[in-house]
């Protein structure tokens, strides 16, 4: 039975095809082609099989993946890729299927060890405990063996000659992701496809049959949860209900639907307008810099103006509804006040010198290595900051130290985290 809503959000690179397909047509075909237990998917920033060897977890150094049949049943439910897995949350460039073409050395989580695997990891850890993978899973979290780094838990698993972990719903390769695996060795697996995300939703990518304002609004639900929204697609999406033949059902369901758009553009808040926002005080005696980025913040607030007055969310939004007439000089005066008095704080040369440090200092110590709002969070007001540092606002002896600093960036951030990516393209 087709579905009601099929959104095209995924596309498929093929430089022979000038069609887009949608990622569950991808992955319904693949399933009718290959044994989908033997087939894992990765998503991940960079086109490659192998292993980066800076992992910023506290977990063995491998290729990391979810069975093809778990992202396949979220996709089935969700519709757009970013609800087809727990982590990453954000869009990522590649989404690669993986074929495990050999698996006699690859565990699952419930197996026991072997003989000879019990033998040697009660030399290599001086322990009798261990008999299972998941006993030793679980002893790597343990205090006893905190001195153990990523590459020491590997070296020990290579040494058992464990070519992969699949976890099958115990969260012992990560809690929160308890349907996962871990490849050791990447020769075991070939290359199926390459898909990657769409980093917009349009309306034009809706194929709508049969429809009806309940099944929509279970539809908006869905496609509002998705991080990469932007204000202007939110605004087509009242345009589209304004047309007549909508309307009467549009107004069935005006409050509710008014009610996930904004909650939506909250998310859309926090992650875009707020570094913009810090970034509009970085130097609070210099006009122009506080000029040029407030103006942009307010240009990319504006176009939801009308649905936000309906139902505020932050006193953020009142304070732009209330000022949105006033000239923008105004604008700023009233901005600095505004940010002492709910103390946002005012992001000056030395408390931002700080804050990178801090964040530096948060990483080693292992703080915000779970916490992927906040690691997005910082590094996109960095991020801006940066960006607006380097348009001359500072001779290049004092931008230069701010660079150095940037750099202390520990490597395995520098390599997989997508914001630090672009602080690197930068450097």
């Amino acid at each position: 039975m087709m579905k009601i809503f099929e959104v095209l959000v995924e596309a498929r690179k093929n430089p022979d095809l000038n069609t887009k397909t949608n990622l569950l047509d991808n992955f319904t075909k693949i399933s009718k082609t290959y044994d989908t237990s033997k087939l894992f998917v990765s998503f991940m920033n960079i086109n490659k099989k192998g292993i980066n060897v800076f992992s910023k977890y506290n977990t063995p150094v491998g290729l990391y993946c979810y069975p093809f049949n778990y992202v396949f049943s979220l996709l089935q439910k969700n519709l757009i890729s970013q609800k087809a897995r727990p982590f990453p949350v954000d869009n990522v460039e590649y989404i690669k299927v993986f074929l495990l073409n050999n698996d006699a050395n690859v565990m699952k989580s419930d197996d026991q060890l072997s003989d000879h695997q019990y033998q040697t990891i009660s030399k290599l850890l001086d322990v009798t405990d261990i008999h299972s993978l998941t006993d030793l899973l679980q002893a790597f979290r343990h205090l006893k063996f905190s001195f153990l780094s990523n590459k020491q838990k590997t070296s020990i698993l290579r040494k058992l000659k464990i070519d992969g972990i699949i976890d099958n719903g115990k969260g012992l390769i990560h809690p929160n992701e308890p349907e996962q695996a871990v490849f050791l060795n990447t020769t075991i697996l070939s290359t199926v496809d390459v898909f990657s995300e769409d980093r917009k939703n349009t309306l034009k990518q809706m194929n709508i049959q049969n429809f009806s304002p309940s099944n929509f609004l279970n539809f908006i639900t869905q496609w509002s949860n998705n991080s990469t929204i932007e204000t202007e697609y939110i605004l087509k999406m009242e345009k589209w209900f304004e047309k007549a033949s909508r309307k009467q059902q549009y107004d069935l369901y005006k409050n509710e639907i008014i009610s996930i758009l904004v909650q939506s553009y909250a998310r859309f808040y926090d992650s875009r307008m707020l570094p913009i926002f810090y970034a509009a005080f970085i130097e609070n005696d210099n006009l122009s810099g506080i000029r040029d980025s407030t103006k942009e913040l307010i240009t990319k607030y504006d176009p939801l103006i009308e649905i936000i007055k309906r139902k505020n969310i932050t006193l953020f939004d009142d304070f732009i509804l209330l000022n949105k007439n006033s000239s923008l000089d105004n604008i700023i005066e009233k901005l600095k006040v505004y940010v002492k008095s709910v103390k946002i704080g005012i992001m000056s040369r030395d408390l931002f010198k700080k804050f990178i440090k801090s964040i530096i200092f948060w990483f080693n110590n292992n703080e915000l290595k779970y916490s992927i709002t906040n690691q997005y969070t910082y590094f996109n007001i960095a991020t801006y900051i940066l960006k607006i540092w380097n348009d001359t606002r500072f001779v290049e002896t004092e931008y230069k130290s701010f660079l150095q600093l940037i750099n202390k960036i520990p490597p395995e951030l520098q390599d997989e985290h997508p914001v630090s990516l672009d602080i690197k393209k930068m450097l």
